[in-house]
C-alpha cells in the first residue's frame, strides 16, 4: 500500500509544476502588471521600471518562477503587493470559508443526490421516478450564477429568511454562520446533486437488474434491504469517481459563489487580486486550488486501492 500511495504522489508532480508554470507565464505575459496598478495614471516609464525594479519584476522570468518554487518549498508565498500582507497570512485568513463551503456543499450534494437517485431508481416507470429525473436534468441546466440570484432575490431580499451577503464564522456564531452560509451551500450542492443522482440512478438501475438481485427477491428478502445492503455497497467505486470529479469543480464553483454572496474566501481574494494585478497573492492562491486538487485526486485514487485491491495491485 505504501508503494502505490508513493507512486500516486509522484504521479501527481508533474501536474502541480505544469499548472504553476501556466498561470505564472499568463500573468507575466499579460499586458499591464503590478506597477501600473501602483503607480495610479499616466505613470512615466522611469517610474515603472524603477517600481519593478524594486518589485524584482524586471528578472527574467525563469528566475522569478525559480525562485517563487523556492520559497514555497519553505512555506514563503511572498508578500501582497497591494496590502503588504504576507499572502499565507492573507489565504489563512480566507481558505478556512472556502473549504467549509465546498465541505458542505459537496455534503448536501451527496445526500441530495442519493435520495434522488435511489428514488428514481426504485419508482423508474412511476410518476415520482420521472418527475426527479426530469428534476435534476433542469437543475444541471440553470447556471449556478442564477440560482444563486434567484435565491438572493427569494430568500433575503423578498422573505427576509437569509442575509444576502457577509460572513460569520463559527467562533463567533454558530447560527450566524449556518445562516450565512446555508444559501452558498445549497446553491452549490443542487446542480452538483443532480450530477449525482443521475450517476446513482444508473448504476441502481443496473445492479438490479443482475441475478444476485433476482435471487434476494425470491428468496423474500426486503426491497428496503436489497437496495441499501445489497445494491448501494457496489456502486462506491463508480460514486467515489465522480465525487472526485465534482469537488474539483466544486473549488472552481465557490470562486462564482463567494463573488455572489460576498463571502471572503479564496475565491474573492483571487479575483480581487487578479482586477489588482497582485501577482504573489495569485500565484499563492493558485498554488494552494492546485494543492487541495491534488489531495482531493490522491484520496480518490486511495479510495480506489482500499475499495478494490484489484486496482492496487494493477497499477
Amino acid at each position: 500500500m505504501i508503494s502505490y500511495v508513493i507512486r500516486r504522489v509522484f504521479l501527481l508532480l508533474p501536474t502541480a509544476i505544469f499548472v504553476t508554470l501556466a498561470v505564472f507565464l499568463l500573468l507575466h505575459l499579460t499586458p499591464g502588471g503590478p506597477a501600473e496598478a501602483i503607480a495610479g495614471p499616466n505613470p512615466t516609464p522611469q517610474l515603472i521600471a524603477s517600481i519593478n525594479r524594486q518589485l524584482g519584476l524586471n528578472r527574467p522570468l525563469l528566475t522569478q518562477y525559480i525562485s517563487f518554487i523556492t520559497g514555497a518549498l519553505h512555506g514563503q508565498l511572498g508578500t501582497s503587493i497591494i496590502t503588504q500582507t504576507p499572502v499565507r497570512t492573507e489565504i489563512a485568513q480566507a481558505m478556512p470559508i472556502t473549504i467549509e463551503i465546498a465541505a458542505l456543499g459537496l455534503l448536501v450534494a451527496t445526500i441530495l443526490g442519493l435520495i434522488m437517485g435511489i428514488i428514481s431508481a426504485k419508482y423508474e416507470k412511476k410518476l415520482v421516478g420521472h418527475l426527479l429525473t426530469t428534476l435534476s436534468g433542469t437543475a444541471i441546466a440553470i447556471p449556478d450564477f442564477l440560482l444563486a440570484i434567484l435565491a438572493v432575490l427569494i430568500f433575503a431580499l423578498r422573505l427576509h429568511l437569509l442575509p444576502a451577503t457577509g460572513f460569520v464564522r463559527i467562533s463567533t456564531s454558530l447560527t450566524g454562520n449556518l445562516r450565512s452560509v446555508l444559501m452558498p451551500i445549497t446553491v452549490l450542492g443542487l446542480a452538483v446533486s443532480a450530477v449525482i443522482s443521475r450517476q446513482v440512478r444508473g448504476s441502481m438501475l443496473e445492479q438490479l437488474r443482475l441475478p444476485y438481485v433476482s435471487a434476494a427477491r425470491a428468496l423474500g428478502t426486503p426491497e428496503r434491504t436489497i437496495i441499501l445492503r445489497l445494491a448501494l455497497p457496489n456502486l462506491f467505486v463508480s460514486l467515489l469517481t465522480i465525487l472526485g470529479l465534482l469537488l474539483s469543480g466544486l473549488l472552481g464553483g465557490t470562486i462564482l459563489i463567494e463573488t455572489v454572496f460576498g463571502l471572503p474566501g479564496l475565491g474573492t481574494l483571487i479575483i480581487n487580486a487578479v482586477i489588482n494585478k497582485d501577482f504573489p497573492v495569485v500565484e499563492g492562491t493558485t498554488l494552494i486550488y492546485v494543492g487541495i486538487v491534488m489531495i482531493v485526486n490522491l484520496a480518490v485514487d486511495l479510495g480506489y486501492g482500499l475499495l478494490d485491491p484489484r486496482i492496487r495491485r494493477a497499477v
